[in-house]
């Protein structure tokens, strides 16, 4: 409740509460487990722009 998040986040106002109380939360999974997963933070990185390319990155190379 309102009064729970309150306390542990002080600093909550009304529009906010409203975005953690009823938004929708997205869970994101590395598809392999132990190292084959750390993949994903790869490919997250890229996606968000905050790695560009990599010499043994297999995803920036282009064909041809």
């Amino acid at each position: 409740g309102r009064a729970d998040m309150a306390i542990q986040w002080p600093g909550l106002d009304r529009g906010l509460y409203d975005q953690v109380a009823h938004g929708t939360y997205v869970s994101i999974v590395a598809p392999e487990w132990g190292t084959a997963g750390e993949r994903l933070w790869v490919v997250l990185d890229f996606l968000t722009g905050l790695r560009r390319q990599e010499p043994d990155d297999p995803w920036a190379r282009t064909a041809g």
